[in-house]
């Protein structure tokens, strides 16, 4: 999958950033330093936060909100896991203001995300840094000046998954946010220099989509969010239509997805799953 990737022309070019006059990266200013000693950690807590705030500013649009799905084997107490789904649902719902406790949840919440993706037991979930502490504020102010670009006027999905069929062949995938028609991911890196990864990422969501049967959303463009830079940049779908073409792309990653289940040829589902997929997309 690699090797189709790298056949991409690049997209560094496409690039354009909302309400920004700039269009240079090297000269956009950093309005959130870096202040922890753990930007993974700061990464995973800010993600808790922003969906928060989008499923708050876009209430009315929200089917459903989700509380923070705990693993049984989180060594948390249950009272600060019930105390945070209340809050939670509170805050969503505009009957609380964000505070000191509801930041040190969405730390805590990071810990406890970074710690399911790395593999590795955090045993102090409960101690708060106070260079983190200071690290998720600046980046919340900083996101509360920048409100209007999470507004939805029609649609709003908070971490959007796809098909299931799609799903089962690629291992499972959800992205972050899609606020009308623009799949956003959330970056929250000290440097503003240009990496492939998180437009080949959104990219790919944006074909999973296409390969979701039933899919009705609609996608016309693909957005990175950085609040150290206040900046969102987006990609739009059409242009990236100019410079690549999709059906040929499409049906090489169907290729290597057939290619990698290979060896599970007999697997019922899988080639129930293969099937779906690419009649949809014959």
């Amino acid at each position: 999958m690699k090797e189709l990737y790298r056949t991409i022309p690049k997209l560094k070019p496409l690039i354009r950033f909302k309400n920004s006059s700039c269009t240079d990266l090297a000269k956009f200013p950093i309005k959130g330093p870096l202040l922890s000693n753990n930007p993974t950690l700061i990464g995973h807590a800010y993600d808790d936060f922003c969906q928060l705030y989008c499923q708050r500013l876009n209430y009315s649009l929200q089917q459903v909100v989700e509380p923070f799905d705990y693993d049984e084997t989180i060594d948390l107490p249950i009272s600060i896991q019930l105390d945070t789904i209340l809050n939670q649902g509170l805050y969503v719902r505009g009957l609380k203001a964000w505070d000191h406790d509801m930041t040190e949840q969405s730390i805590i919440n990071g810990k406890i995300d970074q710690a399911y993706r790395s593999g590795i037991n955090n045993d102090d979930l409960l101690s708060i840094q106070e260079d983190d502490f200071q690290d998720m504020e600046s980046l919340i102010r900083i996101t509360y000046d920048t409100t209007q670009a999470f507004v939805a006027e029609t649609t709003f999905i908070s971490r959007p998954t796809f098909g299931p069929e799609i799903s089962y062949l690629v291992g499972g995938a959800d992205a972050d946010l899609i606020i009308d028609q623009t799949l956003i991911d959330i970056k929250v890196n000290s440097s503003l220099s240009f990496q492939s990864y998180p437009w080949h990422q959104l990219l790919t969501y944006y074909i999973l989509g296409q390969l979701t049967p039933g899919y009705t959303t609609q996608i016309s463009r693909l957005a990175v969010w950085n609040p150290r830079y206040d900046v969102m940049m987006y990609i739009e779908i059409q242009d990236i239509m100019q410079i690549l073409n999709f059906d040929t792309f499409v049906g090489e990653f169907i290729r290597i997805l057939e290619l990698f289940h290979a060896n599970h040829e007999n697997d019922p589902m899988t080639n129930r799953c293969l099937d779906i997929i690419k009649t949809m997309w014959e």
